[in-house]
């Protein structure tokens, strides 16, 4: 569990520890805008069954919300990173903060001994039962609880949700899922390149639902938010007389016997388990812990990651042989910037499906919505993109989402017409050093828009996070955080 005792640290008026600071992950004087809980009227759920009902967490945090859904039996912690299910990337947040959960159709929040505590009706709680409307309060983020039904289905024979729909108008996407048509029916290895958010994962299964394979399982592993001492026990299962348990536990491997492995976030895996996983993947055989009896699978393997692997493997963080392995045919999935034609009907698809999940009543947006939509670049990609959209459809208070519903830094970002700089000042025309001045502001806009964080600025500029570093530490650039 995650504590810290430190007296030093900057405290707010309400006692919240922010951090280190400033050489920590926030940057002074930047503050949290966070959206009053009335412009939000929760469903009412009397009538429902338990069977009926549906909490939802709404999280507040840097002018961004995310969303999560309870059904009955279900868990989530809140904390500041992996492996938590609801990741809130802000100092003041322990990294395993507190859990909710839903049991007989009631929602309960517990504290798992965090720094700050957690608030609800600015009482710090240990445990506590919550309602709808209430708030609870993880560090400097804000956590709204909602209530809304199950999901009906019209018909057996309705069509699937639009949930697992896919947008393809773009010439690069055409040919992307061409392809994935074509090769669905093979057992090729596929390696599924692209930033974060661009939708690697829907790529994934789509090769599965396409393939022979259809009829048995996919199995999905994120490697980089499994801990290096689990990744082999999560690969390859455990003996049960290691496991403490009546029967042997299965890994990833054998449930995915007869289908798809699919192991998201690659460029993660810790060294020590690159080995392990290349011998799984070239002899077909495993053992689980515990046990020296060697198991035969059979599963095609399909990998994504946001890394450069190549880079990777020139310095020596990546095996040659593991990504030879992998890369039986690479895919790239083009950023949601590169098919702006793309926006519109994914803007769409997210409002149907949030009313269709949440009885909101938005309809439609507006043009003015519509633009800035169209203009902001997405660094998160379609995820990005999918979040901001549920947001304004929960909080427009009618059929048309305005501007006044998007979030501030859509808003704030959107490009505006500038003249060209006026070179009549410049003195000094030597064409190196002004590109370099020019670059490093440019590197510095990108920074202030991405809140400090050198991923995200890297992929405002398009370029590798590698370069990204090498350009700023040429140009003296100090060393920004990864919020």
């Amino acid at each position: 569990m995650y504590t810290r005792s430190n007296s030093d640290v900057p405290r707010d008026a309400a006692g919240v520890d922010h951090g280190p600071s400033p050489s920590g992950s926030l940057t002074p004087g930047r503050r949290i805008t966070l959206t009053e809980t009335c412009d939000f009227v929760p469903l009412e759920v009397s009538g429902d069954t338990v069977a009926q009902r549906r909490f939802g967490l709404l999280v507040f945090c840097d002018g961004e919300a995310q969303i999560r859904l309870f059904e009955e039996g279900a868990t989530a912690v809140v904390g500041r990173e992996p492996p938590c299910e609801i990741v809130v990337r802000d100092p003041s947040i322990s990294r395993q903060h507190a859990r909710f959960s839903m049991k007989d159709g009631e929602v309960w929040v517990e504290d798992l001994d965090s720094r700050n505590g957690t608030l609800l009706a600015g009482r710090r709680v240990q445990r506590a039962r919550l309602q709808p409307s209430d708030e609870v309060h993880v560090g400097r983020a804000r956590l709204v609880v909602v209530a809304t039904r199950t999901a009906e289905r019209a018909r057996a024979d309705a069509p699937e949700p639009m949930l697992d729909q896919h947008v393809v108008q773009s010439p690069a996407m055409s040919k992307l899922y061409e392809t994935v048509a074509r090769v669905s029916r093979s057992n090729l290895p596929v390696l599924i390149l692209g930033e974060t958010g661009v939708g690697k994962e829907h790529v994934a299964t789509t090769l599965h639902r396409q393939g022979d394979r259809r009829d048995g399982p996919f199995v999905a592993i994120n490697c980089g938010s499994i801990p290096s001492s689990l990744l082999e026990a999560t690969f390859f299962g455990q003996d049960r007389a290691l496991a403490g348990a009546g029967s042997n536990h299965a890994g990833a491997f054998e449930r995915a016997a007869g289908g798809v492995l699919f192991l998201d976030e690659i460029g993660e895996l810790a060294s020590a388990a690159q080995a392990a996983l290349l011998r799984a993947i070239e002899t077909g055989r495993i053992a689980r812990l515990g046990s020296a009896e060697e198991i035969a699978v059979d599963v095609r393997i399909v990998a994504a990651t946001h890394c450069d692997l190549e880079a990777m493997v020139e310095d020596g963080t990546f095996r040659q042989d593991l990504y030879f392995r992998l890369n039986g045919l690479k895919l790239e999935v083009p950023p949601l910037r590169e098919r702006v034609d793309e926006i519109d009907p994914l803007v769409d698809s997210f409002i149907e499906q949030t009313r269709t999940e949440w009885g909101t009543g938005a309809r439609s947006v507006d043009v003015n919505a519509k633009a800035a939509l169209r203009q902001f670049p997405w660094p998160g990609n379609v995820r990005q993109l999918r979040h901001a959209v549920e947001r304004a459809a929960l909080l427009c208070k009618g059929e048309l989402i305005s501007v006044s519903d998007l979030p501030e830094y859509v808003i704030s970002d959107a490009p505006r017409e500038q003249a060209p700089p006026s070179l009549a000042g410049l003195t000094d025309l030597a064409l190196r050093e002004q590109v370099s001045r020019f670059e490093r502001a440019l590197m510095d806009e990108a920074l202030r828009r991405a809140a400090g964080n050198r991923r995200a600025a890297a992929k405002l500029l398009r370029i590798p996070v590698r370069t990204f570093f090498r350009k700023m530490r040429m140009s003296g650039g100090s060393e920004a955080a990864d919020t």
